[in-house]
Order: structure tokens, then sequence, then C-alpha cells
């Protein structure tokens, strides 16, 4: 692996796990066993790695939208796959680090807002618009806006403000606004595979 790929890979991982704003350029060459000087070599400062990083970061997660939009049978599997994603996901990152991007890395953010809209988004709509092709979504709502509302879900999920991080799990959060979006659109053929779903997990995990 060239060291340029080891650097972002090192960082991403401390930013998932710590945070963007308390993770170090010392950090970064401390944790691939390399010389700051030899970062700068690649990288001007922090923020450009900060920016590199998260464009890395969302393509790997795009790989992953498209690899589970491939491989489910229908939009409800789509959708579980994608809870199993979250919850690995969930578990492996810091509730700070998409405040600080936002926060001290407009460069950063703006990757974050562009992929939002060219994937995110756009994604969301496609699956909605095939849950109502399928049946088990209904047809009687403005599929863009409920795009919107569940962007502006994941997002308020890491607002410090509204849920404090030291009292609510952003898995949990996370979960909990998903079922309810996707209840909110269900016909009944879509409430009945949700509930078979989590029928299925009280087995699991019983």
């Amino acid at each position: 692996m060239d060291t340029e790929r080891r650097i972002i890979e090192a960082a991403t991982a401390l930013f998932r796990r710590y945070g963007i704003k308390s993770v170090t350029m010392d950090d970064i060459a401390n944790e691939i066993s390399i010389s700051k000087k030899t970062i700068y070599q690649f990288y001007k400062d922090k923020n450009a790695i900060v920016t590199r990083s998260t464009h890395y970061m969302l393509s790997e997660e795009e790989k992953v939208i498209e690899e589970i939009k491939d491989s489910s049978e229908d939009v409800m599997d789509e959708l579980i796959q994608t809870i199993e994603h979250f919850k690995k996901f969930m578990r492996v990152i810091n509730p700070v680090l998409l405040v600080d991007l936002e926060r001290y890395y407009p460069e950063g953010w703006s990757e974050y807002q562009k992929f939002r809209e060219s994937c995110f988004k756009s994604n969301l709509i496609k699956s909605i618009n095939r849950g109502v092709m399928e049946g088990y979504f209904r047809d009687d709502f403005d599929v863009e806006v409920m795009a919107k509302l569940r962007m502006a879900e994941v997002e308020l999920a890491f607002n410090q403000k509204v849920f404090p991080h030291h009292k609510y799990d952003l898995y949990e959060i996370q979960l909990q606004f998903t079922e309810h979006f996707i209840l909110g659109m269900s016909t009944r053929k879509g409430f009945d595979r949700i509930e078979a779903y989590k029928q299925s997990l009280k087995k699991v995990n019983s």
C-alpha cells in the first residue's frame, strides 16, 4: 500500500474513533510509524487531510450503498441490509465527527454536502420509488420531501443539543428514526414485512 493511502486510512480510522478536531498530525504520523515531515510531502495541512479523508469515507459508503441495492431482492430487503450495515457503522463512529466537520472544516463539509445531493438523496428517491412500485410504500406523498426528511433525520441524530452523546446512543436513535420513517410510508404489505424482521431479531437476541 502506498504511503499516501496509508495516511488517509490511518487518519480516517482516527477521525471515526475520536472525532476530527482532537486528532493531531502527530497522532496520524504515530499511527503508521512515519514522520510528520513525510505527511507534509503529501498534504500541506490537516485541513487537506480532512477533505481527502471525507471524500474517502463517503466513497466507501457509496460502494456499500450500491452493493446493497444490487444484491437486494426488493426494497425491504435493501432497507434491512442497510439497517444491518448501520449497526456496524454506528458502532465504530464517534458522534462528534459530523459536528467537527461542519464547525471547523468547511472544505470537508462541502464534500459531505455534495455527497448528500449526488448520492444519498438520489438513492433515497430511487429506493422510495422502488418501494412504491413493489407495493411496500404508499403513493400518496411527495417522494423528494420524504427523501429530504430522511437526510435531516440522519443529521439530527448527531446534534448534541438535541441528543447529548453522553445520554443517547447514536445507533439506537438512527434505528428508531429509520423504523419510524419506513413505517410512515408503508402499506400493510410493508408494515407486515417490517414486523416479521423485528420478530426475527427478537428470536436471534433471545
